[in-house]
């Protein structure tokens, strides 16, 4: 995700992680806003789908490559 200038600076101010911006973004809601852009909001039923994507995500495991860590080698239960 490209992110402005000013959004870095907003985000450093208000001290929202870049991780915070993947998960809103991953799960949230989008909403037009009346100048035509997209406001993404984290809602409760939101939250709720996050927590089931983590309870299902728990004990798995990626094994990637070494050199950009992009290439998916295999997956699997570690537990």
């Amino acid at each position: 995700m490209k992110k402005s200038k000013h959004a870095l600076i907003r985000a450093q101010q208000r001290g929202i992680l870049p991780s915070h911006l993947e998960i809103v973004m991953q799960f949230g809601t989008p909403m037009e806003k009346r100048d035509g852009a997209i406001e993404w909001r984290l809602l409760e039923r939101d939250k709720k789908r996050l927590i089931q994507a983590l309870d299902k995500a728990d004990h798995k495991a990626i094994l990637t490559s070494r050199d950009d860590c992009q290439t998916v080698i295999t997956v699997y239960n570690w537990k």
